[in-house]
């Protein structure tokens, strides 16, 4: 077999079900909001359960903008090869509200920066991963609270839905693509 007849067939790769799950917008979409729901059960408790539903937070809105990111599979090609794609691959809040092209006012940033630590390790771990300022282990000392995650939410969700809408528009607009 010659090398550009192996490349072909390398082309034409069936996607794998990890693709499908990895390109699905929807799937993200699904396991933030499930990730949502018990984190606001976690933040409306009095007790030391605020870290880790702050963790949660962090992890919703991290899953609903790779969602944002997933509607786009032109931009990492159409099979992961098993692995995830690099613009998917971090936990930094700020970097894929870029990354999707979220609209994120200067208060945004600092509340995705916020649970960024707590998705990395304040929310996981008795320690930051290198010194830094003492952790604030249960959460009593962030400011944020269900209010201002809810709407930054919602927002993110708006901004989902409007890549899926301009993703099912394209399509359309696409002659090669049946409605």
């Amino acid at each position: 077999m010659t090398k550009a007849a192996a490349d072909l067939g390398k082309q034409a790769k069936e996607p794998s079900l990890f693709d499908y799950q990895v390109y699905g917008p929807c799937w993200w979409r699904t396991t933030s909001t499930n990730l949502r729901a018990a984190a606001v059960i976690l933040l409306s408790r009095e007790s030391d359960v605020r870290g880790p539903g702050l963790l949660l937070y962090g992890f919703a809105l991290e899953n609903l903008l790779k969602g944002c990111l997933a509607a786009h599979l032109n931009e990492f090609g159409s099979c992961t090869d098993g692995h995830l794609p690099k613009k998917l691959n971090t936990h930094n809040l700020a970097c894929l509200s870029r990354n999707c092209k979220f609209p994120a006012s200067a208060d945004d940033i600092r509340v995705f920066q916020t649970l960024t630590q707590w998705s990395e390790w304040r929310g996981r771990y008795h320690i930051p991963k290198a010194e830094n300022p003492p952790p604030d282990t249960n959460g009593r000392e962030c400011t944020l609270d269900v209010g201002v995650l809810d709407n930054l939410f919602d927002r993110v969700l708006r901004h989902f839905w409007q890549k899926m809408v301009g993703q099912a528009d394209s399509r359309r607009a696409d002659p090669g693509v049946p409605p």
